[in-house]
């Protein structure tokens, strides 16, 4: 009985500090995601996310690139799109912003952020 509570407690400790890893992750979303990809590379999601927190962070090539390749991963959601029509509309590039916010529209015709997105451009 004392094996088990000793194994328990030791258990308990172990989740405890994998607990605390993640948490650090996820209050630093950019390692959180690099940590995702390390386990996941293929996933696109993950890959776009990373590179909007890289766009919004200044840093538009890391951006491009990881938004790039997420697209390569999957070419079906509006928001890869998107976040790739907000990096080319920060480097100035209006109009490959337009054909990348027109993208995401073929995708989803109602999709409200690629809309705004138009309109602020006019």
């Amino acid at each position: 009985r004392k094996i088990a509570s000793i194994t328990i407690v030791i258990i308990i400790i172990l989740f405890g500090a994998k607990v605390v890893e993640r948490n650090t992750q996820w209050a630093q979303p950019e390692a959180f995601f690099l940590h995702e990809i390390e386990h996941t590379p293929n996933l696109g999601r993950i890959r776009a996310e990373l590179g909007f927190i890289y766009y919004k962070q200044g840093e538009l090539q890391k951006a491009r690139e990881e938004i790039e390749k997420a697209i390569s991963l999957y070419d079906k959601d509006q928001v890869f799109f998107f976040y790739l029509g907000k990096v080319e509309e920060a480097e100035g590039n209006i109009t490959k912003a337009q054909n990348h916010y027109n993208h995401a529209l073929k995708i989803n015709p109602r999709y409200k952020a690629a809309h705004n997105a138009l309109k602020n451009l006019q």
